[in-house]
């Protein structure tokens, strides 16, 4: 079996050479392979398991999440509700008497002559034709409402998957550092007992190595607890998926912030609000319809007694009726200017949402801007000056001329940036990903 420490036994100056040079050397050397070995293992997973890629999750959330079950059920309830919107209501049948006496030498009798009609009818009321148009086009509306609701459901599921997903990634990646980080600890602290047993450094510099290397233990188990609270968000949008490993790498956006700003008002939130909009203007336009005049037809077959004749007597009745709308001002005219006031303060609604949803996208653009830039800066100057101070401060240690505490102290710094460039990434990963998945841009 291989063994590092067999490996480093058979260099030429030996696993605890003393010379000041070769030590530094073998801590480089080792960081190197354990670097390597320990990001092969994290990953052996995904040789064997189909990954997880950022695509899969996102196809997964739009058939797995149950509210976007629950939204496409209300499309097909409106859709099922509009079959009938202008339909005119059911016939309305009828059965009586008429002239029934109550007093006199017939009283009490239906079959009286001359008097008592026993009939029986259909009646149909109509509602005007404006109205009922109206209604159709409301049931028209309420079906665009409810499918601009579901694009919105699916979007925002689409986004809570992304940020899980970037989430659970880049807590992967910072485990991945602390891993490798944890693992040039342990050369360390060999290397700091090999320079102990030399007279080259104070027992307590062993205990500093433990120290730090106790640290990384601490921040690797709060990562953890991260990574399964994210876990449990993704494994709620996408189901048993969320078991598979991830893949190694993430997607990259574009983000086009002037091209979005033009079309803010594309937002699907402002979709749903415009398609609300238009089932207000059915609504309006049924209320106005209130003050035209409905009508009905009677159809009714009687039949009356008659003593001339001493037989009975069949005839039909044919009869119209229709609403009189007299009284508008205090009866419909109140129900309309309502109506016209929710639509009022619905416009007043929308745009309202449109500056706040313009606004946050301002807010992203100048954080995406700082943020790139902290990158950059972290990535060409931060970064190389870390870790030329983490050599200069190396060799003044193997030299004897600093304590150990000041290469814990650069490495810590190096640790926190490299933390810091995975939250960055992290954080415009995710912010680019929102507006992507609204807008539909990807690199």
């Amino acid at each position: 079996m291989f063994s590092l420490h067999a490996f480093f036994a058979n260099t030429p100056n030996g696993f605890y050479a003393h010379d000041s040079d070769s030590a530094i050397a073998q801590i480089r050397v080792f960081s190197f392979i354990s670097f390597t070995l320990i990001l092969a293992v994290t990953l052996s997973p995904v040789v064997h398991a189909t990954p997880l890629t950022f695509d899969d999750a996102l196809r997964l959330s739009s058939s797995y999440a149950p509210i976007l079950s629950a939204s496409h059920a209300e499309i097909e309830a409106a859709s099922r509700n509009s079959e009938n919107a202008g339909a005119l209501p059911d016939p309305k049948g009828f059965l009586g008497v008429n002239n029934f006496p109550l007093n006199g030498m017939d009283r009490f009798r239906f079959n009286a002559p001359d008097m008592t009609m026993q009939e029986i009818g259909v009646m149909q009321e109509i509602p005007n034709r404006a109205k009922r148009d109206a209604r159709v086009a409301a049931s028209i509306a309420n079906i665009e409402k409810n499918r601009a609701l579901h694009h919105l459901n699916v979007i925002t599921t689409k986004q809570q998957t992304a940020e899980a997903w970037l989430e659970c990634f880049y807590l992967n990646q910072k485990i991945i550092l602390l891993d490798a980080l944890s693992a040039e600890n342990r050369l360390l602290e060999a290397v700091t007992h090999a320079n102990i047993a030399a007279g080259d450094a104070l027992p307590a510099d062993a205990l500093m190595a433990r120290t730090e290397d106790a640290a990384l233990a601490d921040r690797r188990d709060d990562l953890t607890r991260d990574i399964a609270i994210a876990h449990s968000t993704l494994r709620r949008l996408i189901g048993d998926a969320a078991e598979r490993p991830l893949a190694v790498s993430a997607p990259q956006w574009e983000a086009p912030f002037e091209q979005w700003r033009q079309i803010i008002g594309d937002h699907p939130q402002l979709l749903a609000r415009y398609a609300e909009h238009k089932q207000m203007q059915a609504q309006i336009k049924e209320a106005e319809a209130e003050k035209k005049p409905d009508w009905g037809i009677e159809l009714a077959y009687q039949r009356q007694r008659s003593s001339m004749e001493n037989s009975n007597i069949n005839m039909i009745m044919l009869r119209f009726s229709f609403t009189l709308p007299l009284f508008t001002e205090t009866r419909q005219n109140p129900m309309i200017r309502a109506r016209y006031a929710e639509e009022t303060g619905h416009i007043a609604m929308i745009e309202n949402e449109r500056q706040m949803l313009a606004e946050v996208l301002e807010q992203d653009a100048a954080r995406d801007s700082q943020n790139s830039a902290a990158l950059q800066r972290l990535i060409q100057i931060w970064l190389p000056l870390l870790d030329e101070k983490i050599a200069l401060q190396e060799t003044a240690y193997a030299a004897g001329k600093a304590p150990l505490a000041t290469v814990l102290d650069a490495r810590r710094e190096r640790i926190e940036m490299q933390l810091k460039k995975i939250d960055l990434e992290k954080e415009r990963a995710q912010r680019r990903a929102q507006w992507a998945l609204i807008f539909g841009e990807r690199s």
